[in-house]
């Protein structure tokens, strides 16, 4: 009995550690950013690899990419994503962001910002991530009535799967980003 309570409890632990998701914040908005330098490469070759990384990660790299400087090492582009989210009417089920990529000789920055979402069928509820986020770390869900109670409890869980999947979607591409920069393509 003893060992059931234990594993209950860690198990409570756990899911409430998944609910605390957190983001980097910088000047009030969400920006994921990071800086490799463990990379050996010149400029060139990592905005090349970049690119192409874009070009794999992406349906159409021409549509995403909104402006390129070779010389200079930067990308600029506009992604989007389809999460897989195991909830239904989950308040970002689509999410768009800007991504840029900066490259010099044996390193390279990402950030990834200006991140929002909606519904599949409702693109017109879009949400800046900054607003769900900041609505699940409040706990801004009044309620009135048991009837309206039960459905913000429902809200607040579907807000915080959203937050959970967004994450997860961007720390994959930061991954596999990381993963493409360090790969040498002599074949």
């Amino acid at each position: 009995m003893k060992i059931l309570s234990v594993i209950l409890l860690a198990l409570a632990l756990n899911h409430d550690c998944q609910s605390q998701v957190t983001f980097p914040e910088k000047d009030g908005k969400i920006v994921y950013e990071e800086i490799d330098s463990s990379v050996q490469a010149s400029r060139a070759t990592l905005f090349s690899r970049a690119k192409s990384w874009m070009a794999n990660s992406f349906n159409n790299a021409t549509a995403v990419i909104q402006q390129e400087d070779p010389v200079e090492g930067i990308l600029l582009a506009k992604g989007a994503g389809k999460l897989s989210s195991p909830i239904s009417a989950s308040p970002m089920e689509q999410i768009e962001f800007s991504l840029e990529i900066k490259a010099k000789d044996n390193k390279y920055r990402i950030r990834i910002y200006d991140i929002s979402g909606h519904p599949t069928s409702l693109a017109s509820m879009t949400k800046s991530l900054e607003d769900v986020y900041s609505k699940f770390k409040t706990d801004n869900y009044p309620f009135k009535s048991k009837k309206e109670e039960k459905y913000q409890k429902e809200q607040k869980d579907r807000d915080n799967q959203a937050l959970i999947d967004v994450n997860g979607f961007i720390t994959y591409l930061l991954i596999n980003l990381k993963k493409a920069m360090k790969t040498n393509d002599d074949f």
